[in-house]
């Protein structure tokens, strides 16, 4: 759990640095920086990590928190990432701003559930309709936004967006590789490895629309900074969707041998996984 929020929050994020020197018009920079400093996906990968026979639970917990701490770090993190350039961001505005529209609904929603056993029962009773809605209601926010910088993101040449795709497929194996790396040094059992690598890894694109539609930079254009973050949110989608797969396709194939699938992530196995083999 401590390594996933700093992962989440401090360590992911420094990527935003780098994508901001690379050789991009400013708008598709500023782009990757925002999906660079919001917290983990809101609700796919959690669908990920179930699917894939991961820690449920553990994945909740960190997506419910990175993105109630992220509303702090992130306008924290935008204003260092651009300071010194031609643009400038107000972090104070926009942390009052995702207060206010993220913060303080969640809040209301979760204490209105809590209270009263009506609204329970409701919720339990439409769980497909509620979940629905909501899904439906985040993909307006990125609808509105893209579609405010259509003809913009029409004028761009193939090869600068083809660029921009590959640039996120790098970013976002960066990420697998450190992640990878850092489950295996710390030797997670298999649920809580398959947990942490692909929410440490992901990033939320209905937050990062939500905060480009809050800057207020001259001479930039939302839709094509958010062009960026739905590039890199599809690309995690496909690239971990397939990693799932492998997984599954493993387990299945390890129950079939009658192998041990301790750590079919890929951690090394614990020592009290040692002792049962023993």
């Amino acid at each position: 759990m401590t390594y996933s929020l700093a992962a989440i929050l401090v360590i992911t994020p420094l990527f935003g640095f780098i994508l901001y020197e690379l050789p991009f018009k400013l708008d598709f920079k500023v782009g990757m920086a925002v999906f660079a400093a919001v917290p983990t996906t809101l609700t796919s990968g959690v669908t990920l990590v179930l699917q894939a026979g991961g820690n449920g639970a553990l994945a909740i917990m960190l997506t419910v928190c990175t993105n109630v701490i992220g509303i702090g770090t992130t306008p924290g993190w935008l204003k260092a990432i651009v300071r010194g350039s031609d643009a400038s961001i107000d972090a104070a505005k926009i942390l009052i701003k995702l207060l206010l529209t993220i913060l303080v609904p969640l809040c209301l929603g979760k204490g209105l559930r809590e209270s009263s056993q009506k609204v329970q029962n409701f919720v339990k009773n439409h769980k497909v309709s509620v979940g629905l809605t909501n899904n439906a209601l985040l993909i307006m926010i990125v609808w509105m936004t893209i579609s405010s910088g259509a003809s913009n993101i029409i004028d761009q040449s193939a090869g600068t967006v083809i660029l921009v795709i590959l640039t996120e497929i790098i970013v976002h194996g960066c990420y697998l590789t450190l992640n990878f790396g850092a489950t295996n040094a710390l030797q997670l059992p298999k649920q809580e490895f398959r947990a942490v690598l692909l929410l440490a890894s992901q990033k939320t694109l209905p937050v990062a629309a939500t905060i480009i539609t809050y800057l207020e930079m001259e001479g930039l254009n939302a839709g094509l900074m958010t062009l960026p973050c739905i590039m890199g949110h599809i690309s995690q989608l496909l690239i971990d969707s397939g990693i799932v797969s492998y997984w599954l396709h493993k387990d299945e194939k390890e129950k079939q041998t009658g192998g041990d699938a301790g750590d079919a992530g890929g951690a090394g196995a614990t020592i009290d996984h040692v002792a049962v083999k023993l």
